[in-house]
């Protein structure tokens, strides 16, 4: 969960929270991060407000969200 905003961590402020919970292939192996890349390119290509975003993972998907909102 990421949050913007100041003071977000009381109730009397307006801020932005995002939180991405994705489910998560088990293991190291090439299999594994493959399915995992791919369930992230898809959440990003959900979430992102940009047709040809160029963000790669969900740290920069969270902070591009927060960024635009602000």
């Amino acid at each position: 969960m990421k949050k913007a905003g100041e003071n977000c961590d009381t109730a009397d402020y307006d801020c932005s929270v995002i939180t991405l919970d994705v489910v998560r292939a088990k293991g190291a192996s090439a299999i594994a991060q493959r399915i995992n890349r791919n369930l992230d390119t898809h959440v990003i290509q959900l979430i992102s407000s940009e047709e040809e975003a160029d963000i790669s993972n969900l740290e920069e998907l969270s902070e591009k969200f927060l960024s635009d909102y602000r």
